[in-house]
């Protein structure tokens, strides 16, 4: 996550496709609603139907693209905060990179993620989109069906470590605003904990 010079340098393609498919998306949306009135009798003048038509497509297609920015605006300001914490300023030092995601993804915006793997786990570096002031290392992993009980004792293990089920992996998050402060070498050696613990309950990393 770069910023607003990187989003538009890549994405600005895929952001007025996403405007543009947004808007006809609402403007057929509405052209149905008002076909649907005109099939049981709802007297509808056309002109009317076809302004007010165009009018929700507009709006539909700008709201979009204002989200879009927004949310992009919103999640960079955070993550450039959090990530400026120490020790999470220092990830480089323990072998964290950048890599290029979704490039050629057309629903998907461009962008840039910090990553690092241990022993063919992939660890990235993200912010939690419901508390921005918490940093998480997310793993994502291949689930096997498990018993309840099976699952409850996962849960207890992984409560130790304060580590969490996320959404298709397993991450391991820090609240800078409440946590202790702890060395990179620290933050280190808490990573590789992470990644024997799931390795120890045969959680294994999602293989593309």
């Amino acid at each position: 996550m770069l910023g607003l010079n990187y989003f538009f340098k890549h994405n600005l393609s895929k952001l007025l496709f996403g405007i543009l498919f947004s808007g006809i998306v609402f403007g057929t949306l509405t052209a149905l609603i008002f076909l649907i009135a005109v099939f049981f009798d709802t007297e509808i003048e056309l002109k009317f139907a076809l302004e007010i038509t165009k009018m929700v497509a507009i709006l539909g297609a700008l709201i979009v693209g204002f989200a879009s920015i927004l949310g992009v605006m919103i999640r960079t300001y955070f993550f450039k905060k959090v990530y400026s914490t120490s020790p999470f300023n220092k990830l480089e030092n323990i072998g964290f990179k950048e890599k290029t995601i979704h490039k050629e993804n057309r629903w998907r915006f461009t962008d840039k993620i910090t990553f690092k793997k241990i022993n063919d786990y992939e660890i990235v570096v993200d912010i939690d989109p419901k508390k921005y002031a918490v940093i998480k290392f997310f793993v994502k992993c291949q689930f096997k069906k498990r018993s309840k009980d099976e699952l409850k004792e996962i849960q207890k293990k992984i409560k130790e470590y304060n580590i969490n089920f996320d959404y298709n992996g397993m991450s391991k998050k820090y609240n800078v605003r409440k946590m202790t402060v702890i060395s990179i070498s620290q933050s280190d050696q808490e990573l590789h904990e992470f990644v024997s613990l799931l390795k120890s309950l045969h959680i294994e990393p999602f293989q593309i």
